[in-house]
């Protein structure tokens, strides 16, 4: 069995200098050692999770200004086609656009991109588009709360592992103390 040797110097009233190796010391060092790298440890997992939820934050924040977008269209003037169907005229900036965010939303059907190529959309179509928006969004909210309750466990383990490692140096700086006081 290995222990690490603390160099510590503790002094004497009469100048002369003792090493201060005794076995409590070097394993109360060690564990402190043990504890900084796993603080370490914590702060970089705290540092992915961060990274994670901005990322879903952003994402989140992307679907609802397409919803926006197609609650934009939704609001422009009604039409009639010539079977009677309820819609809007959009022009092909506005079809790129839809086309993209139903690719984005997951409901790129052949029969929805062949109503927005038409330059005639209709109510159901809009309604199909904006149900894949909002899903989307809910799928980003649970995965985000999701990473929320992981991050709170490793800051919590991070606040215990402090805990620990502060009672550590406080237990190995009380032992010092008392030698000390013990010498004088």
């Amino acid at each position: 069995m290995s222990t690490y040797a603390v160099e510590s110097s503790v002094t004497r009233t009469d100048g002369m200098f003792l090493e201060d190796t005794s076995p409590l010391t070097s394993v109360n060092s060690t564990k402190a050692i043990i504890a900084g790298d796993v603080v370490r440890s914590y702060d970089d997992q705290i540092g992915d999770y961060n990274q994670e939820i901005v990322a879903l934050n952003t994402r989140k924040q992307s679907f609802r200004e397409k919803k926006l977008y197609v609650q934009g269209i939704k609001a422009s003037e009604v039409r009639m086609d010539d079977n009677q169907t309820k819609g809007r005229i959009i022009n092909s900036d506005q079809q790129a656009e839809l086309k993209k965010i139903a690719f984005d939303a997951g409901v790129n059907t052949d029969e929805l991109y062949a109503a927005i190529d038409s330059g005639f959309i209709s109510e159901e179509n809009l309604d199909t588009i904006m149900e894949g928006v909002d899903s989307q969004i809910k799928n980003l909210n649970s995965t985000s709360e999701i990473k929320m309750i992981y991050f709170q466990s490793v800051i919590d383990a991070r606040k215990q592992a402090m805990m620990m490692l502060s009672n550590l140096m406080k237990s190995d700086s009380d032992t010092k103390a008392a030698i000390i006081q013990n010498m004088k």
